[in-house]
């Protein structure tokens, strides 16, 4: 239940049922054609994430932005972020409870991630709830379809991506644009200022 293999090779399991029949796998892993976001960092953190075996900072944690790297390669291996220096924690309420974490992470300077606009935050949806790993990915593109007709100013871009922790392969992931004010995200004066002004 705990070997370690090495998938670069096809790998074959033999499979023998109590009554001694037998049956043979052969498994090989393939790219999933999507671009593959790499948080690398020697995992540490506060807290334990039981279910990959991996400690992540939590919520709450006061991050530097600064805790790893992060590399991101497109769909067709090419490099898109070449190992940004970046700080990454759990992000959300309930979901940050479910057996497969959702990130934030935060970047130490300005980053133009897959063709969407810079920024320093950005988010990693898990999807947990979703076994289709879509309803996040249409809805934002519904969204931008109707950008005019809503009237809306906008709406954050994602793209659906693998995701690696310190070397240990998380799954498919939602990669997309933290909600944050700013003029290439929510374009409107920060409340803040009104209040102190």
């Amino acid at each position: 239940g705990q070997t370690v293999n090495d998938f670069s090779a096809p790998v074959e399991y033999k499979i023998v049922s109590e009554d001694g029949y037998e049956r043979t796998y052969t498994i090989s892993i393939k790219n999933s054609g999507l671009p593959i976001v790499v948080l690398d960092a020697t995992p540490a953190g506060n807290v334990t994430w039981q279910e990959a075996g991996l400690k992540v900072y939590a919520k709450d944690y006061d991050w530097t932005g600064e805790e790893g790297h992060v590399s991101i390669y497109n769909a067709d291996g090419s490099l898109n972020v070449d190992n940004a220096v970046a700080g990454y924690r759990l992000r959300g309420n309930s979901t940050q409870r479910m057996p497969k974490k959702p990130f934030a992470i935060k970047f130490d300077s300005k980053q133009a991630v897959l063709g969407m606009p810079k920024h320093k935050r950005w988010c990693l949806l898990a999807n947990w709830l979703d076994r289709t790993m879509l309803r996040n990915a249409i809805a934002m593109e519904v969204a931008h379809a109707t950008d005019e007709a809503t009237g809306m100013g906008w709406n954050p871009h994602g793209v659906n991506v693998e995701v690696v922790y310190g070397g240990v392969h998380l799954g498919n992931y939602y990669l997309c644009e933290q909600i944050k004010i700013d003029g290439n995200r929510v374009d409107i004066q920060d409340p803040f200022e009104d209040v102190r002004d």
